[in-house]
């Protein structure tokens, strides 16, 4: 607990000493990324509702979590290929 705690601490400082010097921390995106593709949308629906039927039928977040993780994963599986 005590290394989080000095990380934390150890973050807060460095990001203090770039306030003050005047430097950024992250450089602003030019780019915009393209609108998400139906194929990932339905991906990610599909994936959510699994999850939360399969938490409302059983109260086991555990397992609603394996059933998105199958969700996300059983198309590139049974595909042969990782997209």
């Amino acid at each position: 607990m005590a290394f989080v705690l000095g990380a934390g601490v150890g973050l807060g400082v460095f990001l203090t000493a770039l306030g003050v010097l005047g430097r950024p921390v992250f450089q602003p995106f030019e780019q915009r990324r393209p609108p998400m593709s139906p194929r990932v949308l339905g991906l990610v629906t599909g994936a959510l509702v699994a999850g939360l039927a399969a938490y409302a039928l059983s109260g086991w977040l555990a397992g609603a979590v394996l059933v998105v993780a199958g969700v996300v994963v059983a198309p590139r599986f049974w595909a042969g290929r990782a997209d």
